[in-house]
């Protein structure tokens, strides 16, 4: 943020990560939560959300990722989806330590 050159006491890091958090936990990646923004904050947000994912490293960034991109391509690709629906009853994304909405959709 500092890189970016905002006030943090305008918009706070904590304040960020929240939004972030959401953004990632509703399957919302930073293009669309820019096109969606209504206020010059989340637009801060979202550019803030496209440093970082193309900055983020490690394997368990690259798991969450990966995940993520699966079920969009299911939900996206009708023919993908049918190819999988023929093949298997059920489609396992193993990510134990993910409580939210998107390891059961």
């Amino acid at each position: 943020m500092r890189r970016m050159g905002l006030d943090d006491k305008q918009l706070t890091p904590r304040v960020v990560l929240g939004k972030i958090s959401w953004a990632k936990n509703h399957m919302i990646d930073p293009q669309e939560y820019y096109l969606a923004s209504a206020d010059p904050l989340s637009e801060r947000v979202a550019h803030i959300s496209r440093l970082s994912q193309g900055a983020a490293q490690g394997e368990c960034d690259g798991l969450r990722r990966s995940a993520t991109g699966g079920v969009r391509v299911l939900k996206v690709s009708g023919e993908t989806r049918e190819r999988y629906n023929r093949r298997y009853r059920y489609l396992l994304i193993d990510e134990y330590q993910d409580t939210t909405g998107r390891s059961t959709s």
